[in-house]
């Protein structure tokens, strides 16, 4: 589907360049000389921290960042998830993070949101298809801690109910 777009895109006139570091392998001044238009798509690489204690401990099976572990996941190296994966964000990133793990071979993946799931930025259907794939989806829930727990890292969850806290 997206070789589709991508052809779909080029066949009106657009030309994609890839792997190309503006500024190094050709300078904004030479685009804007050559193009009346030029969107530069760098994506997010970077993932923000969560704030809580043990985030930093560098716990084996606590892997900070979603775009990592999805660039990790896609280039067949070892990404260092476990058995029992969650996601904290409700993001298309974060969608993908869960789907990616299960198909990685995760025995479950779990994605926590802090927020009620219309707040969600995750598409409607990204969510729909992961919940359909397997992702368990826990909102309003936030880690609190992360804590060794003999080989892996547990998670903490942050709420009110005891039924949270047993999730």
């Amino acid at each position: 589907l997206l070789q589709r777009d991508i052809d779909i895109i080029c066949s009106m006139g657009s030309e994609i360049k890839y792997g190309v570091r503006v500024g190094k392998d050709i300078s904004l001044a030479e685009l804007k000389q050559k193009h009346d238009a030029v969107f530069i798509a760098p994506g997010a690489h970077r993932s923000k921290p969560m704030g809580v204690e043990g985030e930093d401990a560098g716990y084996k099976g606590f892997l900070k960042g979603g775009i990592d572990f999805l660039r990790e996941a896609y280039m067949g190296k070892p990404t260092g998830m476990g058995k029992k994966v969650v996601v904290v964000g409700g993001g298309n990133t974060a969608i993908d993070c869960a789907r990616t793990a299960l198909r990685l071979g995760a025995q479950s993946a779990t994605i926590a949101y802090r927020r009620a799931r219309a707040d969600m930025g995750a598409s409607n259907e990204e969510v729909r298809d992961a919940q359909s794939e397997g992702v368990q989806l826990l909102t309003q829930r936030l880690p609190a801690a992360l804590e060794k727990n003999g080989g892996a890292c547990r998670v903490t969850p942050f709420c009110a109910d005891q039924a949270c806290r047993r999730a």
